[in-house]
């Protein structure tokens, strides 16, 4: 459990696995209130039975689970769905086909194609595909917007708009129709970008930490960012990465859920990114080996320090409007961003220097390490400089500052 500043600053130095589950766990709670709130709401209004006992029969089936522990609070899927009814302006508006679009989305929050559990369901389908909270497997080649589907032991069946019937043996390892993907090296983390609620659209002149960068209520339906991509490098850099760093690999399998490889975005230089309404997703372009390692222990940052930060606030709500110029991105940046890019950062650097020193890295791969890990610290301590001056934190997040200059003070005597 995170309470008190020194546990904050255990946390930022490792976290450990335990606190890293008690922080998951906690947000999972938080989203599990935020479903009971919607559906509060939503069980008044009439003409929204069908879809109020759908979100009561999700709850009741995260309830059976428990909060804590139920991974279908973990999705990345389901807390983008759920994110997005916050951008519903009246939830009793049967008119608002956006409003309608994501309750008939619901089963698909509570059912999955990867147990024995029996069910029934009325599925959501996009772009030909029935996704569920579970990014591990996914049903292709479907007809229509709405289908019926029932599912006993291991077959699924389903029942198009056209009246069509779909028999599908889900363990069958060739049939087309079952969206199956690799995952990372002894872990759940699943790596795919054909996932159409998961390709995230972007406006090409905002990067995404800029208000309104990311187009909300579509994706990318003609796939120009997400073409078929070899997992490989991903693949290759997570294995280095569980060989060598067992620990901060241990983190990645434990807070990520999915990597969906994409092409960068050349007018905006956009590489690699997460999405803090889709936590436990992150999205990381097409590179090298090492530039992928550098994306996965990147965005891996992101998702770890969220985790911890709705546990225990460490920035106080209140701050300064003024922009600053860093090293590490072209635009200026509000303090929340480089609170978020120095912590990354950070970690970016004490796992390359890492990764050389334990002989990972080899040839030109471990020069270039080791250049950017210096680079990487130059800019850190220009970012702590900032937040030392205009940075305003609850009385336990002073332990951020405490954590980096300790980083910074035990960095400077290894130099000596």
């Amino acid at each position: 459990m995170l309470t008190t500043r020194s546990d904050l600053v255990s946390a930022l130095s490792g976290p450990c696995a335990d606190t890293l589950e008690s922080c998951i766990a906690q947000s999972s709670r938080n989203r599990f209130g935020d479903l009971v709130a919607l559906h509060r709401v939503i069980a008044l209004v009439d003409g929204l039975e069908r879809q109020a006992a759908s979100l009561a029969g999700l709850i009741d089936a995260i309830d059976r689970v428990g909060p804590d522990r139920d991974e279908r609070l973990r999705s990345p899927v389901l807390r983008g769905w759920l994110s997005l009814f916050g951008r519903i302006e009246d939830w009793t508006d049967l008119a608002d086909a956006r409003l309608i679009r994501l309750l008939d989305q619901t089963d698909n929050m509570r059912v999955d194609f990867t147990d024995a559990a029996d069910w029934t369901a009325l599925l959501a389908v996009e772009s030909g595909v029935i996704m569920t909270w579970d990014c591990r497997v996914a049903i292709g080649g479907v007809d229509g917007s709405l289908v019926g589907a029932s599912k006993i032991g291991r077959r699924l069946r389903i029942i198009d708009e056209a009246g069509n019937r779909h028999d599908i043996d889900l363990d069958d390892p060739d049939d087309p129709r079952i969206l199956r993907a690799p995952t990372l090296p002894g872990s759940d983390v699943v790596v795919r970008n054909d996932l159409p609620w998961l390709r995230m659209k972007l406006r090409e002149d905002q990067l995404p930490g800029r208000q309104d960068g990311v187009i909300l209520w579509e994706y990318d339906e003609v796939m120009p960012y997400f073409p078929p991509i070899s997992p490989d490098s991903i693949l290759d850099a997570a294995t280095i990465l569980s060989s060598a760093l067992p620990e901060k690999y241990a983190e990645l399998a434990q807070a990520m859920r999915v990597v969906i490889p994409r092409l960068s975005t050349p007018n905006i230089g956009l590489m690699s990114f997460t999405s803090s309404a889709h936590q436990g997703a992150c999205w990381v372009a097409r590179g090298s080996v090492l530039d992928n390692l550098e994306d996965l222990i990147h965005e891996l940052g992101h998702v770890t320090l969220r985790y911890l930060e709705e546990a225990l606030p460490i920035l106080a709500p209140e701050q300064t409007d003024e922009l600053f110029r860093v090293d590490w991105r072209d635009d200026p940046r509000p303090i929340v961003g480089i609170f978020e890019g120095l912590y990354v950062h950070t970690k970016i650097a004490e796992a390359l220097e890492a990764l050389v020193a334990r002989g990972a890295l080899k040839g030109s791969d471990r020069a270039d390490a080791i250049q950017r890990a210096t680079e990487v610290r130059r800019e850190v301590a220009a970012g702590l400089e900032i937040m030392r001056q205009h940075g305003r934190f609850t009385d336990a997040g002073i332990g951020y500052l405490e954590w980096a200059d300790a980083v910074a003070s035990e960095r400077s005597r290894v130099a000596a």
